[in-house]
């Protein structure tokens, strides 16, 4: 009468399921560090670089366009916006605005 076990009736198979005990038994799935802050911050830095080389490569060409018609000077324009977004990324960098924390601050990062 001690016995805690079930015994299934005669032709009924029972089947067992074994669950994780502990976070170490649980497999990771290869898109869970995807969200990982550190991948997140740097992300956004890489966006910052790119869409600031991107604005300076596309106003490089249309400003002298636009305004002068000499297409001569636009290497200069380009190696400005290089410069800048080496720049910014360093200073945006070193004030820690690209932590995960600061990122969700979105009035705070349009005064910075």
């Amino acid at each position: 009468m001690g016995s805690s076990r079930v015994i299934p009736p005669e032709g009924v198979r029972v089947s067992s399921l074994e669950i994780p005990s502990g976070p170490s038994e649980i497999p990771r799935r290869s898109w869970t560090r995807l969200f990982r802050p550190q991948l997140v911050e740097h992300i956004v830095l890489v966006a910052d670089y790119i869409s600031i080389i991107a604005a300076s490569a596309l106003f490089s060409f249309l400003y002298p366009w636009f305004f002068t018609a000499d297409l001569k000077h636009e290497r200069a324009f380009l190696s400005i916006g290089i410069i800048f977004a080496a720049n910014f990324t360093a200073i945006m960098a070193t004030r820690r605005n690209y932590r995960l924390k600061n990122l969700a601050l979105f009035g705070r990062q349009a005064r910075d």
